[in-house]
Order: structure tokens, then C-alpha cells, then sequence
């Protein structure tokens, strides 16, 4: 299976009530950073290098903007750096990375927030 037909893993199951769920570690990548920044041919090719070195399920996109304005441009552009390095359709890098947002930030808090995957791979 290639990456860009892949299916996404199902979430964790719940933890039980009595443990609290730990943040879970990612790696977020930027347009700003990984892109704009990367000036030379040896730069570029350790950041597609590093991008495609973490595992699907903990990689995040970044938007590294101070301007709210500018956070769904900057966060599209890292969408599509992470699917040019992983040589996957910018769709599915859009879900993969919007399902591992909402797990990461669903770690941080008291399991009030479910995740349910809908067996397609988009989080309801």
C-alpha cells in the first residue's frame, strides 16, 4: 500500500476513568520554516528528508504566523510542502494532519473531548 492510498489507523481506544490521558508527542512543520527559510538545495532536502522520516500518525502542520489573517494561507502552504515531501495528494495530508491536530489537542484535556474516526478516516 502506498501512501496515497492509505487508510488511516483507528484512534487510541479511551483510557479508562481513573488514569488521565498524557499529551501525546508530534512533529509540526511550517511553510514559514520548512520553506520560506530553506535557502539552499542541502537545507531543503534535510527538511523533505525529516518530513518524510515521521511517522504518519504524528505529523502536524503549522501555520507560524503572527497575523490571524494569515494562518489558513501559511497552514495550506505546510499542507502542501508535507504532501510534496511524502509524495501523497494534498487532501489526504489536509486530513491526516486535521485528525492528528484534533488528537494532540484531545490529549491535552480530560477525555470531555472524543474523537471518533467514521471508519473513512475523517474526524467526526
Amino acid at each position: 500500500m502506498t501512501k496515497s492510498n492509505m487508510v488511516l489507523p483507528p484512534p487510541p481506544p479511551p483510557l479508562p476513568e481513573q488514569r488521565k490521558p498524557q499529551p501525546l508527542f508530534y512533529f509540526g512543520f511550517s511553510h514559514s520554516i520548512n520553506v520560506l527559510m530553506c535557502s539552499s538545495d542541502k537545507s531543503r532536502k534535510q527538511t523533505s528528508e525529516a518530513i518524510r522520516a515521521v511517522p504518519l500518525h504524528r505529523v502536524l502542520a503549522e501555520s507560524d504566523v503572527h497575523s490571524h489573517e494569515d494562518v489558513a494561507a501559511a497552514t495550506a502552504g505546510a499542507i502542501a510542502n508535507i504532501a510534496f515531501c511524502m509524495d501523497m495528494p494534498i487532501v489526504d495530508v489536509a486530513k491526516l494532519t486535521a485528525r492528528n491536530g484534533l488528537l494532540f489537542f484531545g490529549s491535552l484535556w480530560q477525555s470531555d473531548y472524543i474523537i471518533k474516526d467514521t471508519g473513512g478516516g475523517v474526524v467526526s
